[in-house]
């Protein structure tokens, strides 16, 4: 899988595997008496933000790693951020994204994901034990279908759903008019 890939999937990271520091650094964008964050390269910034990551992840503090994660990937897409935003989205039972991150990561062939493969499989296969697809055949187009109230998806499918395991709630729209 070729870097542009990471380009295009700006939502990745990989958290909770790496430096063992208990203390959350200052946040990058409040530097004091070094160089300040605007002035890092992005790559350097990306590294920062990772590393306050993980050691938020180590507090369990998930919510807030997982912004560190998506800012540092957005600013230097990696797979080992793609990584770390996953196994935050697994710790935050977003089990849709953490399966798309953690599969964009273990695609990749980077050397730090390589050497973290067995436990970034393990987190992957639990977060795919929790999702499910959903199969929806339609006779006609032009008819859309909302999950638990989300966004609308065209009918048909080009391939099945996936969603999280369990109950949801259904409806099968044309225009403005429910039909299931």
């Amino acid at each position: 899988m070729g870097s542009g890939v990471f380009a295009l999937a700006a939502a990745v990271f990989l958290c909770g595997i790496g430096s063992a520091s208990a203390q959350v650094p200052a946040p990058a964008s409040a530097a004091a008496g070094a160089t300040s964050a605007a002035a890092l390269p992005p790559e350097k910034l990306a590294e920062q933000l990772l590393a306050e990551g993980v050691a938020l992840r180590r507090q369990r503090r998930e919510r807030e790693a997982l912004a560190r994660f998506v800012r540092a990937f957005a600013l230097h897409p990696t797979p080992r951020a793609a990584a770390q935003m996953g196994l935050a989205e697994r710790s935050l039972a977003d089990w849709i994204d953490a399966e798309r991150h953690l599969s964009l990561a273990l695609g990749s062939g980077d050397p730090w994901v390589e050497g973290h493969r067995e436990a970034l499989e393990f987190a992957l296969a639990s977060v795919q034990k929790r999702l499910g697809w959903l199969h929806v055949e339609v006779d006609e187009s032009g008819l859309e279908l909302r999950v638990d109230g989300s966004d609308p998806v065209g009918l048909p499918l080009d391939e099945p759903l996936r969603i999280a395991a369990g109950r949801h709630g259904y409806a099968i729209v044309e225009g403005a008019a429910e039909l299931l």
